[in-house]
């Protein structure tokens, strides 16, 4: 399977290399938000860079809309708007589903924390209605259909009026799901729309006949391939407005979609965007062969304990360095060195100089310096150009449950290591590498409320008195993540802002599902004071999927969390982010969160997360195994599949200028 999988995976990556004109249509593709009803999820999506949403206006009655919390006037007769993309029953149903009421509040108010997306002078966000529980006859003039005709003409009427008021907004409403109808084709003006019932209206603009208010094409991917294709987009092809397709997840079908898209020939400017229920990040790596904005690659097709980090040459140039054994070697490690882009190898290949370790190993960096680390060994090296040189080896006491060791980011000799020991304390210790040897500065015991395992860290430090830390380990008893942000300053530590007690009991806050974390810090090379904490970790919880975001019963937000095979969960912040986060009682990692950036953007397991910043532009790269499931709950499948002995590497960016 795996060996089918790469070659259409590669078939696609270097068909576009071939075509080299196509590769600029190909930077046009991105997304739409479907689906996205739950407001709490905007402020992530439009840091993501998206600036397309599709939000579900549903028809509900009078009696229904008395009843919700987010409804302004309950006693109209009329009825009202909630956004659900799945009608409520009986017993299946909120009272707390957000309205058109409150995007209005959102738009009227420049105080409101959303609304200074929609007023970036740049980037224009388009609002599609996708209206469910329309009347069936809802060109007849039963009461049913008059109540719903005037909700749609006052929340038109509304949008007009508060575009108007405020020139500063840059905000379009667009008419989805099939309005209008060819009974009131003139209705609504200047909204436009995403069909027509006319199917004169794909060639032709005629403003009598209503034709012109067909201006996004909007397929699906069966319609796309089989007839907008053929005729080359018929007059869509000078629309000012992007291609939309809905709604693939997996892969190959997103990759399928983009190749045909770009094989048409005809660059058009708006671009495509694919109509997604998936998170941003997942979308951006399965097509990232076709838009060229990031990286999905085989790394090794037969490796195991794959560890990874970003490094800098002397050039300036950020490389992958990566460690791996395989089967035919399973005593050597080798590292490799390989450039994070397209269609490129390695540029460097070794076995790893002076090391007896075995092959279960965590890499980590501070400028020139590489400490590589496994249950049996820890030793460090200096890069040289694309070569590791062996300086020395470190003993630590190794009679724990389990320890990671790691250098501290910003510093050339500084490192630590935190164990899980025998007494379920977390032992953190902090050492000093001087030309007399290993020096233990400090060490703290730090006691829990959980029986933890498999703990994971990194860490910066702008001198010896003073470092940053971000811990996380998994709980033994269930598939939970505790975790903790350390703080050591004057002589101080503190624990998610608390002062450490040596005799208190931590009740460490539980942050999300899964397990094989993995933990980085990334430095900006001009600033060396914006740092960032980047995590990722395995079988985790896909929070947005088509099921997920359109379910009635329970919002996005509120979702009861659980672990499953294959999703591979992100989570990226500042270091101030993540010191605010963990001072918030009771925050759990999610994409619901206005600081943390969080979501699933690929499957698989294994995964080393690590990164670089380029000028404005947050660039993560994961290494991780294969995916070996079928996607059960629809996250989205991966078109590198196979056995776990096979490694792929992601890398997708985050624009840090976005403002939360």
């Amino acid at each position: 399977m795996v060996a089918l999988s790469v070659f259409l995976l590669l078939s696609l990556s270097q068909q576009q290399s071939l075509e080299g004109g196509n590769q600029d249509i190909g930077k046009t593709i991105s997304f739409q938000a479907h689906s996205y009803n739950d407001m709490r999820l905007w402020t992530q999506i439009f840091r993501k860079g998206v600036d397309h949403i599709k939000i579900d206006p549903n028809f509900r009655p009078a009696s229904e809309c008395a009843q919700q919390i987010h409804v302004y006037n309950k006693s109209d007769e009329r009825g009202c708007f909630i956004l659900n993309h799945d009608n409520p029953t009986e017993d299946v149903h909120r009272i707390d589903y957000n309205t058109t009421d409150e995007l209005f509040t959102i738009l009227k108010n420049s105080s409101h924390p959303l609304n200074h997306f929609f007023t970036q002078k740049n980037k224009r966000i388009s609002v599609a209605l996708c209206f469910k529980n329309i009347p069936v006859a809802v060109c007849l003039p039963s009461k049913e259909a008059k109540n719903w005709l005037s909700l749609v003409d006052e929340l038109v009427a509304t949008y007009l009026q508060v575009i108007q008021s405020n020139p500063d907004l840059n905000v379009e409403f667009i008419l989805d799901s099939g309005v209008p109808e060819a009974c009131f084709v003139q209705r609504w003006r200047p909204l436009v729309s995403t069909s027509s019932p006319f199917k004169e209206a794909f060639d032709s603009n005629d403003k009598a006949l209503g034709y012109d208010r067909w201006q996004v094409m909007n397929p699906s991917w069966k319609t796309m391939a089989e007839e907008y294709a053929a005729q080359k987009w018929g007059k869509f092809v000078n629309s000012t407005y992007a291609f939309q397709i809905w709604e693939p997840c997996n892969q190959e079908d997103l990759l399928s979609a983009s190749e045909l898209y770009v094989n048409v020939g005809i660059k058009h400017d708006p671009g495509l965007k694919f109509a997604i229920n998936i998170d941003v990040a997942m979308a951006e790596v399965y097509v990232s062969n076709i838009s060229t904005r990031g990286l999905n690659s085989l790394l090794e097709a037969n490796a195991y304990n794959v560890a990874s980090v970003i490094v800098s040459t002397e050039a300036g140039e950020n490389l992958l360095l990566y460690l791996h054994c395989t089967d035919e070697n399973p005593h050597d490690v080798f590292y490799s060195f390989r450039e994070v882009a397209q269609n490129t190898s390695s540029v460097q290949r070794g076995q790893l100089p002076q090391w007896a370790g075995g092959c279960n190993i965590t890499l980590s960096k501070s400028g020139s310096y590489v400490l590589a680390h496994s249950n049996k060994s820890t030793a460090l090296y200096k890069l040289a150009g694309t070569h590791l040189n062996f300086i020395q080896n470190i003993s630590l006491e190794t009679n724990v449950s389990s320890m990671s060791v790691k250098l501290a980011e910003n510093a050339q000799a500084v490192f630590f290591s935190v164990a899980i020991d025998n007494d379920n304390d977390i032992r953190i210790e902090e050492y000093v590498l001087e030309a007399g040897g290993l020096s233990l500065v400090q060490m703290w015991q730090i006691k829990t409320t959980f029986v933890l395992r498999a703990p994971a860290f990194a860490a910066f430090s702008s001198s010896n008195t003073s470092w940053g830390m971000l811990v996380m380990a998994e709980s033994e008893s269930n598939t939970s993540l505790v975790g903790a942000y350390l703080h050591f300053e004057e002589g101080k530590l503190t624990i998610n802002g608390q002062l450490f007690n040596s005799t208190m009991i931590y009740s460490l806050p539980v942050l999300d599902v899964g397990n094989d974390v993995s933990i980085t810090t990334v430095v900006s090379a001009t600033s060396p004071e914006e740092i960032y904490f980047l995590e990722s970790h395995a079988n985790g919880f896909c929070q947005n999927n088509e099921k997920r975001n359109k379910q009635a019963g329970v919002s996005s937000c509120e979702q009861e969390r659980s672990s499953s095979f294959g999703p591979l969960i992100y989570s990226i912040a500042s270091l101030t982010q993540w010191k605010s986060f963990f001072m918030n009682s009771g925050a759990k990692l999610s994409s619901c969160d206005p600081e943390i950036l969080h979501g699933t953007f690929s499957q698989g397991n294994a995964p080393c997360i690590s990164g670089y910043i380029n000028n404005s532009q947050l660039s993560i790269v994961v290494t991780h195994s294969m995916y070996t499931g079928d996607d059960p709950n629809v996250c989205g499948m991966p078109l590198l599949t196979g056995p776990s002995s096979g490694f792929t590497v992601d890398n997708w960016n985050v624009n840090l200028n976005v403002e939360n």
